[in-house]
């Protein structure tokens, strides 16, 4: 037995549902046996089949809604960053800095800083709220200089203003404002092959010494290390 029920064919439901339905009234005596009930069962039994269809056409709809939303996202936060970047190399040129810092930073010789560590975030959303307080991520030139400022949250992990492109047979790791990281401190970081659709991060281990350690940008999460140059 076939039935077509939304627009596809379902072999052997109808003797399913005979079936179903038998089991129903098997403890009802054969004169007893309401035709119009069994029908009824048939019935809802069809339109569940059919709302079950429409229900996983549906959600196909709607994940392929979002998928496409997501590329789009994607998409924009690439271009959001590079333009980031773009500004951030201006911002280091530019003649005019700030004298003191701001309430929620602290002042740590010629820069100002700000933890942010009530969530883990990946680091292009930790580099986001950087820039609503008018910062990036921290690019130190001493990563000594942050002891002062880190010293009572020893192993903690966090996100540092640098990265490498991805699809590059060597990584070449360079800070948010343009500028290429001390070679001393590259030699420390992976230098292996990376895959074309991945680019790692840049994160400072306070784990007994200072760390530098390379990480999924997308994937990892740590904590938020703002900085503004004075």
């Amino acid at each position: 037995a076939i039935m077509i029920v939304g627009g596809g064919v379902y072999p052997g439901v109808w003797l399913l549902a005979v079936a179903l339905a038998g089991a129903a009234f098997s403890s009802t005596p054969a004169a007893e046996i309401s035709y119009e009930e069994l029908l009824g069962v048939l019935t809802h039994l069809e339109e569940t089949l059919q709302e079950s269809v429409g229900c996983a056409g549906r959600m196909e709809k709607l994940w392929e809604a979002v998928r496409i939303r997501t590329a789009m996202l994607e998409d924009m936060k690439a271009s959001v960053l590079k333009r980031m970047d773009q500004i951030s190399e201006i911002r280091k040129n530019d003649s005019q800095r700030i004298e003191v810092c701001a309430e929620t930073f602290t002042q740590v010789e010629g820069s100002c800083f700000h933890l942010y560590n009530d969530h883990l975030w990946q680091w292009w959303r930790s580099r986001f709220h950087c820039w609503i307080l008018g910062g990036d991520l921290a690019q130190p030139d001493d990563l000594y200089t942050l002891r002062n400022l880190l010293q009572d949250r020893a192993g903690t992990t966090y996100w540092l203003g640098a990265r490498t492109a991805p699809g590059l047979d060597s990584p070449e790791w360079r800070w948010v404002g343009g500028e290429r990281m001390d070679p001393s401190h590259v030699t420390i970081l992976p230098s292996l092959s990376q895959p074309a659709n991945v680019n790692n991060c840049l994160m400072l281990e306070t784990v007994g010494d200072y760390q530098l350690r390379a990480a999924t940008c997308d994937e990892a999460h740590a904590v938020t290390l703002c900085e503004i140059k004075m």
